[in-house]
């Protein structure tokens, strides 16, 4: 979507837009099992390593909010929300998603302003990175404000092998412009990408604009961003019948000079199918290069109906006539775009101002929705020649064929040596594994420490000894191989009164595991809801077969109060917390007693503005209290940056702040200012 129809529109949208209740729930409902249990939302602030179900069903509460500069994880995983998932404003903050789901579901009233229901949104970062996650009724990815990375390839964005449905900007009472990926961040990032994504947004079950829009944004001359091998589908107006739509596939633009426009962005092998409007389109921006793409389009709905609105394949146009829109190049594309009423019914290349075309291939005849099924298969196939599987479970790289290498301390076996095997003859099998001790969830105090890591017998593996206790164990994992005696059975003790995680896969296939709970020293069943009486575990396994083993100790019986470390297919060890650091079942977290600062809900009451509507210069007025501005920016409706104030320095208690060469397009944002102390206040502000 161009953006200059956002905030014009505005108030607009949230009238003549407005769903009955009873259709919003229906549209909203998505095809997620229940069988999750979920506490209440979260708040981080420490960095390390999270894996839980959380849910927030008010819509000005992010279900996850971090709140901490210290990098944060979060692996297999299940986020709902009524408003943000996972958010962190103003954090420069360095956060992995990966292997999670996330769900919207229906919005509440919200104060101050509208909050969609992004899948991820960040203000100030350093580091993201979105992998094989599954993203239902969300209304996408959002990174804006600043970048505050150094540039390196551990500090950039990885946006990759996700998999989303009905990529949907509703909120209560209307609707939000929302996107797959949106950036918004100024400055400049090298090694960004956005790559093997696939999007599947259905008509009246989706409501978005673009769905990879880059707004203001760039990679570098050397480093361009790379949007490369996405599958996107489905590009719709809220009324899928109506006749015009803003929206479409993969859009730069901008409301800066060419400084600040988009830049030095490659899209390559991208299919786009089935996208209302427009599929691929330079709005602003330099050195940006479209090639290789399948853009195919039968401009019909699976019930043989034509689309009422506009539609077009590729274009470019300095279409806000800035003069921004220059040295760019579409080229190599195949494409075969319907077009109801143009000449020949066809529309694959539009405007074609400030790049140069060559190359493009317009397939010949009528586009029909068989093609459009064709250009599935050939995705699915392209994933499969690549290894690839994309989701939660999936994996960017080829399915690992080798065993993967347990981490050994420095000082024994050298990482890429077997560990110790037993002998094939009966009674005689003997196992070897490592362990690590987490010390208040900091990498950094990452130790080993001796436990007992001979098999007491020939077929059992005591995991913790019978003089140990919780105070000696707790948050310790124990990793590496055991080899199946003969007969293939292995039994797993727990000393004491521990509380155990216990995992077991085969070397062959890591990624499948088996598990045995151990509560209060007993072990659980697979249902997780019967107690027995024994403090061992028997298992059988494949005789002389070999087998990975993790084990964690933890803190109560909830599993999703539980962190539990994983080893992934590539052989990626990702690093657990304790349990306790996770939000307890069913409540809200506790209070933060760390000295991040604290951003509150938004308020009114601090400062007044005037004239408010304004035109271009308005007054920020304290009156009579007392304070030291650190920072004012004003923001959309959605808080994505749009100014930030350059000289904050008060003049008898007042700003006066002149908007006057910013691009506003008429309609409501929000001035939000902080003080010395890090409080932060929101006041509203009309553009006429």
């Amino acid at each position: 979507m161009v953006l200059r129809n956002v905030y014009s529109k505005i108030s607009q949208e949230l009238t003549s837009h407005l769903l009955p209740v009873l259709l919003l729930v229906t549209l909203l409902t998505p095809t997620y099992s229940n069988a999750q249990t979920y506490s209440g939302p979260i708040v981080i602030t420490k960095g390390g390593t999270y894996t839980g179900n959380w849910e927030s069903t008010n819509s000005d509460v992010a279900a996850v909010d971090i709140r901490t500069t210290e990098p944060v994880v979060i692996i297999n995983s299940n986020v709902r929300g009524a408003g943000f998932l996972i958010k962190s404003w103003y954090y420069a903050a360095d956060i992995t998603v990966k292997n999670t789901n996330g769900y919207g579901i229906t919005p509440t009233p919200t104060t101050e302003y509208p909050k969609t229901r992004r899948f991820v949104t960040l203000n100030d970062f350093r580091n993201l990175v979105v992998e094989n996650c599954y993203l239902e009724n969300t209304a996408g990815i959002v990174l804006g404000d600043d970048y505050r990375g150094d540039g390196s390839p551990s500090q950039t964005i990885k946006i990759r092998y996700n998999k989303a449905k009905n990529i949907d900007g509703r909120v209560y009472g209307g609707k939000m412009h929302s996107q797959f990926v949106q950036f918004n961040y100024r400055g400049q990032i090298p090694h960004v990408e956005i790559a093997w994504n696939q999007v599947i947004n259905e008509p009246n079950r989706s409501v978005k604009e673009d769905n990879i829009n880059i707004y203001n944004s760039r990679g570098t001359p050397s480093s361009p961003i790379k949007i490369h091998n996405n599958y996107i589908q489905g590009a719709y107006p809220v009324n899928a019948q109506a006749s015009s739509f803003s929206g479409g596939g993969i859009l730069t633009d901008s409301d800066g000079d060419a400084s600040r426009s988009p830049a030095y962005i490659e899209a390559h092998d991208n299919q786009l199918v089935n996208l209302g409007n427009y599929s691929m389109g330079i709005a602003a921006g330099h050195n940006i290069r479209y090639h290789h793409n399948r853009i195919i389009n039968s401009a019909t709905f699976d019930d043989g109906t034509r689309f009422n609105m506009y539609t077009s394949g590729v274009w470019s146009k300095d279409y806000e006539k800035t003069g921004i829109t220059y040295s760019n190049s579409i080229d190599n594309n195949t494409l075969g775009v319907m077009a109801w009423n143009w000449p020949n019914n066809r529309r694959d290349i539009s405007d074609m101002s400030g790049a140069s075309a060559d190359n493009n291939i317009s397939l010949p005849g009528v586009i029909t929705k068989q093609h459009e099924q064709e250009e599935y298969n050939i995705w699915q196939q392209k994933l499969s020649n690549n290894g690839i599987v994309i989701g939660p479970g999936g994996s960017g790289t080829p399915t690992q064929t080798t065993p993967p290498v347990a981490e050994v301390p420095a000082e024994e076996e050298p990482a890429d040596e077997q560990p110790a095997d037993g002998t094939t003859e009966p009674g005689t099998g003997t196992g070897k594994i490592t362990s690590e001790f987490w010390a208040n969830v900091n990498s950094e105090n990452v130790r080993d420490i001796p436990v007992n890591t001979t098999p007491t017998s020939t077929k059992e593996l005591t995991i913790f000894e019978a003089t140990s206790n919780v105070a000696d164990h707790y948050g310790q994992r124990i990793r590496g191989y055991i080899t199946a005696p003969v007969d293939g059975r292995y039994t797993f003790w727990v000393a004491g009164d521990n509380n155990v995680m216990l995992y077991l896969s085969s070397s062959e296939d890591p990624a499948k595991k088996e598990m045995i709970a151990f509560v209060n020293g007993y072990t659980k069943s697979r249902e997780w809801n019967k107690q027995t009486s024994q403090k061992s575990a028997e298992i059988n396994l494949e005789a002389g077969k070999q087998y990975y083993i993790e084990v964690l100790h933890v803190e109560g019986e909830g599993e999703d109060n539980v962190a539990v470390g994983w080893q992934l297919p590539d052989g990626t060890l990702e690093r657990p917390i304790a349990g306790n650091r996770l939000s307890p079942m069913a409540s809200q977290p506790e209070p933060s007693t760390t000295p991040d600062p604290v951003i509150p809900d938004a308020t009114t009451d601090k400062a007044t503005t005037y004239p408010n509507p304004f035109t271009g210069i308005f007054v920020l007025d304290f009156g009579d209290q007392q304070i030291k501005l650190k920072r004012v920016v004003i923001m959309s409706q959605e808080g994505l940056l749009k100014h930030n104030v350059p000289n904050v320095k008060l003049t008898d208690n007042k700003l006066t702040i002149d908007l006057t060469k910013v691009k506003l397009y008429p309609g409501m944002y929000f001035l939000k200012y902080t003080d010395h102390t890090g409080l932060s206040q929101t006041v509203r502000i009309i553009k006429e």
